[in-house]
């Protein structure tokens, strides 16, 4: 296990980091606006001025889920179709690994070394999974629900901001409250499936460790 966690930990340095500091400078300009706006947008529930791991979850944001345009491309599915041809052969392929992946609900089942031990609680998952968080917030107890976006690394996973945590409410609790989300906008927009929800809602976990209701979340149009 050490052998692999080494690993992924070369790659993480030598490739990981790299790409996502790249992607990191192309969302912001492709934003072309301040953070605290946007944060104002998309984040209302948040209360100003951003600390770092606010900020910090606002660039993964910008970097996967932020659409200028309603439904166009994220800056990671711009950033892959314009520089694929003359980008380098690992960021290539970790980038196409990545650009589709969305937040999730996890149980924490351990914190080791640094990484993270979730187990995946939403329907349709897959197994428990490693993941080292980029960011350092508050603790976060070994039982509760989180939320991130897992970003495969070899056999290993990182998330570039810190994870959503949810205070005292249990895994069921949240993972109930994420389903009934799902329902709602599937009442008042379209039929999706939860992954597609999740997709659509980048800001779903957000609001719900906030306590935003489900009547100040459904917007039109709204990515």
């Amino acid at each position: 296990m050490e052998a692999g966690r080494e690993e992924f930990e070369r790659e993480l340095q030598a490739e990981g980091l790299g790409l996502l500091r790249e992607l990191g400078r192309f969302a912001s300009q492709r934003a072309q606006a301040a953070p605290e706006s946007i944060a104002a947008e998309r984040f209302p529930f948040w209360r100003p001025p951003l600390d770092r791991p606010h900020a910090s979850r606002l660039l993964d944001y910008l970097i996967f889920d932020y659409h200028p345009n309603a439904y166009g491309r994220s800056a990671a599915q711009e950033y892959l179709a314009e520089r694929a041809p003359v980008m380098r052969h690992r960021w290539r392929d970790l980038l196409s690994a990545w650009q589709d992946k969305s937040m999730r609900l996890f149980a924490l089942d351990q914190w080791s070394g640094g990484f993270a031990r979730c187990r995946p609680v939403l329907p349709g998952d897959g197994p428990s999974i490693e993941v080292l968080p980029l960011e350092r917030g508050d603790t976060i107890e070994e039982g509760s629900p989180i939320a991130l976006r897992a970003l495969p690394i070899g056999a290993r996973f990182v998330y570039a901001s810190w994870p959503v945590s949810f205070g005292k409410r249990s895994v069921d609790d949240v993972r109930e409250a994420i389903i009934a989300r799902h329902h709602a906008f599937v009442r008042a927009e379209r039929i999706v499936s939860l992954e597609e929800f999740l997709r659509l809602r980048g800001t779903a976990f957000d609001e719900e460790a906030a306590g935003a209701s489900l009547t100040q979340i459904i917007v039109p149009g709204r990515a």
